[in-house]
């Protein structure tokens, strides 16, 4: 089974689903955590349906390349204490009988906090358990049943040993394939009828598929970690530190494979029929979560034609931050997608305006000139607006949209204070841009016959030098 991936972000994984509409959503159309939505999981955008998890594994990286992850993971600070409590331990022990107890319960501790690795990394929880954890949940007396599940594969091993060589052989193949299995099976369960079960053991490998194979493999090779490791550390220690040294080494070792073993459950729990209840998300504080959030559901409602609710979930995110461009943007689009010529101009001003208000006259022309692609006519209706979006198509090169744009200033705002530099704008376009010398020059001579004291006269007069010389040059 491959992972899902989002129905509105196709190349991101999905980590919920509506069962409802049968839709997947990734964090960004489900941002924040389980605290922003009250202790609860989201809610499906368009049936208001409570999500499906799906687990973080649907965004885990593949087993194959999280070997650092695996070989870092018993270093954090729970494990490290781990590994110094049974370093503690080993240095105390007499050689005695006390000492064969010590070492019993050390192989006992050992297990048990593996097999609790395994159940804290399927569930996507990659901190080592505490001793707490590990303790508090003794009565399930894990050591004990590890050691009756090896008995029990043992003896399927003896028995089919007695009905044939062949069986034998092939009964013993079978359980050493199978041991991680069994130890998956037990740290899952608790139960040691359920981890020694052929059937279970054959359809857990199946489920996990090729990748057992490699799992498999890596775990023949870490454990015999110890075997190389030891020998080259004994010979920086004194002889009395040697046994330390490689009971430390070897619980090292063995917590690697346990994590290993926990991450190929958590990375195919889907195909194993579960969902990991690791936390999903990252904790928003309110503002950016609620604007994440208007984001994320207007893109759905307009996904799903529904421009209107689109529209509610961004008036909403704008009335919590009305400095969001993102939410300007979205706005602006999803009603440019209604139809309503009234509202797509009005809405088109309205963008202009936020743009021109931070000084950012590039993206108000951009706005301005998508607009005008749908309705030639369009102007912005704030003068000052309309002058410098002009200015910005001229530098352009888009000329006769700069020219619609100052004709239509000229004609509604006759008294605009700046009119006079509208107009010798108008004038470079029609030379510089157009080739329309003599419309510019007479331009330019009405501006020196009407204003004749403005502050521009000695740029008019130098353009027309300009234009009567040659044409060859520009302002």
């Amino acid at each position: 089974m491959s992972k899902q991936h989002c129905n509105y972000h196709p190349a991101k994984p999905s980590v919920w689903r509506c069962e409802h509409c049968r839709i997947p959503f990734c964090p960004e159309c489900m941002p924040g955590s389980r605290e922003n939505y009250e202790g609860e999981t989201p809610r499906c955008t368009l049936c208001n349906t409570a999500l499906t998890y799906l687990g973080g594994a649907n965004m885990a990286q593949p087993f194959w390349t999280q070997a650092g992850t695996f070989f870092r993971y018993p270093l954090k600070t729970t494990g490290l204490a781990a590994l110094g409590f049974i370093a503690l331990v080993s240095i105390l022990l007499p050689a005695n009988l006390l000492g064969i107890a010590g070492l019993l319960f050390l192989s006992a501790f050992t297990i048990h906090y593996g097999l609790r690795i395994i159940d804290g990394v399927r569930h996507g929880d990659m901190e080592p358990p505490r001793f707490a954890d590990v303790f508090a949940r003794n009565s399930e007396h894990l050591f004990l049943k590890q050691v009756a599940v090896f008995i029990v594969l043992g003896a399927f091993v003896i028995a089919a040993g007695y009905l044939g060589i062949f069986l034998g052989t092939l009964a013993m193949v079978f359980i050493l394939l199978a041991v991680p299995a069994s130890t998956m099976l037990l740290a899952m369960t608790s139960s040691v009828m359920e981890a020694v079960s052929p059937k279970n053991l054959v359809l857990l490998m199946l489920r996990i598929g090729p990748i057992y194979l490699l799992l498999w493999l890596c775990l023949i090779i870490v454990a015999a970690g110890p075997a190389l490791v030891t020998p080259m550390l004994a010979e920086l220690v004194t002889p009395r530190a040697v046994f330390p040294v490689s009971m430390t080494v070897s619980a090292y070792f063995t917590f690697v494979t346990y994590a290993m073993m926990g991450y190929i459950l958590y990375e195919k729990q889907a195909q194993l029929g579960f969902a990991s209840q690791d936390e999903f998300g990252e904790h928003l504080e309110y503002k950016p979560f609620m604007v994440k959030r208007a984001l994320a559901d207007a893109r759905i409602f307009a996904a799903a034609n529904r421009q209107e609710q689109a529209l509610d979930a961004l008036r909403t995110g704008v009335g919590i931050d009305e400095g969001n461009a993102e939410l300007r943007e979205l706005y602006y689009r999803v009603v440019a997608t209604t139809g309503d010529e009234e509202a797509i101009r009005r809405n088109a001003n309205s963008i202009c305006d936020f743009y021109m208000s931070r000084n950012l006259v590039v993206k108000a022309a951009h706005f301005c000139l998508e607009t005008r692609k749908r309705y030639p006519d369009f102007a912005p209706s704030d003068s000052a607006a309309c002058h410098r979006v002009a200015e910005q198509f001229f530098e352009q090169g888009r000329h006769k949209d700069a020219a619609s744009l100052l004709l239509r200033l000229h004609k509604t705002a006759p008294a605009y204070p700046e009119m006079v530099s509208a107009l010798v704008l108008m004038a470079r376009i029609y030379f510089e841009g157009l080739n329309q010398k003599d419309k510019a020059a007479a331009l330019l001579q009405q501006i020196k016959t009407r204003h004749p004291d403005n502050a521009e006269m000695p740029r008019i007069d130098r353009l027309l030098e300009v234009i009567n010389y040659d044409g060859s040059a520009a302002v």
